[in-house]
């Protein structure tokens, strides 16, 4: 295809970052008709895949298919129309939302791109992604910004909101995207955004309609609005998506017998999650609820590859015990060493360790779900605080360490715990001596409560709105104490931080790479300002976090 030298130049400088976000992607306005806004996900060297949600009540006469055109441009404004245009629907069937991957060779590799739908004379918000470079690409530098754990009724996305004017390439979304649940005594005492009822009458998912209306709560939210936007999503779920602690199709809050599968509630919740995510992964109504991979690989040229797994779908359940704490905070039990206990299945597992040992990356990225370093308490026979996480599955995290220990520069990005941390990870845990296979860092919770939060919050027997105050919690916990605690229990632990919420950018470059922990200063207002707590570099092929001052 041919290109003018204005067209080229417009390329060059997209692809080379020189484009700062518009402020108006983040001042647009929710569309009547498409009042979720947009979003991207899955990039590909020539692709994306673009998604959108029309209602169907601003559509006068629609039925159960309303179609709509999708256009990409190079400049936000569309001057000239779309360089890439084509069309797709928005059903019923998938409760009026629209997806449709795009391959086209008009599409560069490496390039920054907008995008927008059409609806009859209504226009929707404009996005922006960039693509994948090509396979082997020689690229100087790559940008990702990566976050988990979004409960909307314990905060504002104070933080979605700073991460969307970062300028990353890429999001990488680690999980609980959503909370099956809206007012969960042991974690959502502060209701600082009430949701009220599920169209079910409850206060945690029965149906299909309960988990859709928990994402399109969610995606109204204006700074998760802009964030899509921002850039192309790189996402994977956790437990919340589905059910709390969940497991392939058990969750152990069941009431009634949470020994007892529940497939067509996983189904459901894996439906929805194709239906609201911008990913390529369609939902199958005829596959069973474990039919469905969302674990896969992206290649950043030849400076990075990046390779997410599920850790959900084909685990094994809790080995201590259903009840809360048994299978969160234990002194162990003879299952957890079961030789045979699997996080990731046989197949997953194959498939992982192939993608890493096979890469020729400079650097390696696990997007992971769960912490994979011990976190603990005592020596001998310790106190575990993270049985749900790694730790509840020693064995299968020891033949993985093995297996990658000779990965070049692996770097685990990982969410859920709702706490800011940073390490090494080694063959053997007990033993820092050991090989050290790479480095791990956890981003704290975009708002959902973390340890400071729990602490604060009411007790059952407290009168209401009457938390512990931070002058209490500063005289129990005084700064640095609970690091300090958690750092002389676990010596492969660099940093912990679980009072505050944010999330994590990591600078890839030739030589280095460089991740700074970012904390907004309060998720009870719309707005708040952000800071780096955290800056860490890990020099190429050194697998040491180097602290920057």
């Amino acid at each position: 295809m041919a290109i003018s030298r204005r067209h080229f130049l417009q390329r060059s400088l997209a692809g080379a970052g020189v484009l700062s976000l518009p402020q108006g992607l983040l001042a647009d306005p929710p569309s009547p008709v498409f009042p979720l806004g947009v979003a991207s996900a899955d990039p590909q060297p020539n692709g994306v895949t673009l998604w959108t949600k029309v209602d169907p009540e601003a559509v006068p006469g629609a039925g159960a298919a309303i179609p709509l055109e999708y256009q990409i441009g190079l400049d936000p404004s569309f001057p000239i129309g779309g360089l890439v245009k084509g069309f797709v629907e928005a059903r019923e069937s998938s409760d009026y939302t629209a997806k449709i991957t795009v391959q086209n060779p008009a599409l560069w590799p490496f390039f920054q791109y907008y995008y927008r739908f059409r609806q009859g004379d209504n226009w929707s918000p404009v996005g922006r992604f960039k693509t994948l470079p090509a396979p082997g690409q020689w690229i100087p530098s790559l940008r990702l910004g990566f976050l988990s754990c979004q409960d909307y009724t314990n905060g504002y996305f104070t933080a979605l909101q700073a991460l969307a004017v970062e300028n990353v390439d890429y999001v990488i979304h680690l999980g609980d995207y959503i909370y099956e649940s809206v007012g969960d005594p042991r974690f959502q005492q502060s209701q600082i955004r009430p949701i009220g009822a599920l169209p079910s009458g409850g206060d945690v998912v029965q149906t299909l309609e309960d988990y859709r209306f928990l994402y399109r709560t969610y995606r109204r939210d204006p700074s998760l609005r802009a964030l899509h936007q921002s850039a192309a999503f790189i996402q994977i779920w956790d437990d919340h998506e589905f059910q709390n602690d969940s497991f392939r199709e058990f969750h152990p809050d069941n009431t009634s017998d949470p020994t007892q599968p529940q497939p067509e509630l996983r189904k459901a919740a894996n439906q929805a999650w194709s239906e609201y995510t911008a990913t390529p992964i369609a939902f199958d109504p005829n596959q069973g609820p474990l039919d469905f991979q969302i674990y896969r690989r992206f290649d950043f040229g030849d400076l990075a590859r990046l390779v997410a797994t599920d850790e959900r779908l084909y685990r094994d359940g809790p080995p201590c015990g259903f009840e809360d704490l048994q299978r969160q905070i234990t002194f162990g039990c003879p299952e957890v060493s079961r030789p045979d206990r699997t996080m990731l299945g046989a197949t997953q597992r194959s498939w992982f360790l192939d993608q890493m040992n096979n890469s020729g990356a400079i650097w390696n990225v696990w997007a992971n779900e769960v912490l994979v370093m011990p976190l603990k308490l005592g020596y001998g026979d310790p106190l575990l605080l993270t049985l749900d996480g790694w730790d509840g599955y020693p064995a299968e995290r020891h033949a993985l360490m093995a297996g990658l220990q000779n990965v070049q520069n692996l770097a685990a990005i990982t969410g859920d715990l709702h706490s800011f941390i940073a390490g090494h990870l080694y063959t053997d845990f007990d033993n820092i001596f050991s090989p050290r296979v790479g480095v791990e860092i956890m981003g704290g919770s975009a708002c959902s409560a973390n340890f400071a939060d729990i602490l604060a919050a009411p007790s059952n027997q407290s009168p209401p709105n009457a938390p512990v105050g931070k002058s209490q919690l500063d005289a129990a916990f005084p700064d640095g104490l609970v690091e300090l605690l958690v750092r002389l229990n676990n010596p492969h632990i660099e940093y912990f931080n679980s009072s505050r919420h944010g999330y994590g950018v990591v600078d890839l470059g030739r030589w280095s790479m460089r991740c700074k922990l970012r904390a907004v200063a309060s998720v009870t207002q719309p707005t708040a300002a952000v800071e780096t707590i955290a800056d860490f570099t890990v020099l190429k092929d050194w697998k040491q976090l180097l602290r920057n001052s």
